[in-house]
């Protein structure tokens, strides 16, 4: 059985991910710039972030804007996971 702080630690985990992730799609910028536009540039780059990019050889390095952008198709994350990056994203505190 995986006790709760294990979970917590890898919740936390999570967390930083998606606010990487985050940063590395669409910059660092003061959070008074995020609005609905932003938003939908976010969540349409999301949806083609490639599955799991830092696993592939060839592309973990890469730009992920340039791989987004590229002519090569590659397997793309879920709703489920771009829906939750989403919130992971943006449930966070200031301070």
């Amino acid at each position: 059985m995986v006790g709760a702080s294990v979970w917590r630690i890898k919740t936390e985990s999570d967390y930083h991910a998606a606010i990487a992730n985050l940063i590395e799609l669409m910059t660092d910028i003061e959070i008074t710039s995020i609005d609905a536009n932003f938003c939908r540039e976010y969540k349409d780059k999301l949806i083609h972030y490639p599955l799991h990019r830092p696993k592939t050889r060839h592309i973990k390095n890469a730009e992920v804007n340039e791989i987004i952008n590229s002519k090569t198709i590659y397997p793309k994350i879920s709703t489920t996971t771009v829906n939750n990056q989403i919130r992971k994203g943006t449930l966070f505190s200031i301070g």
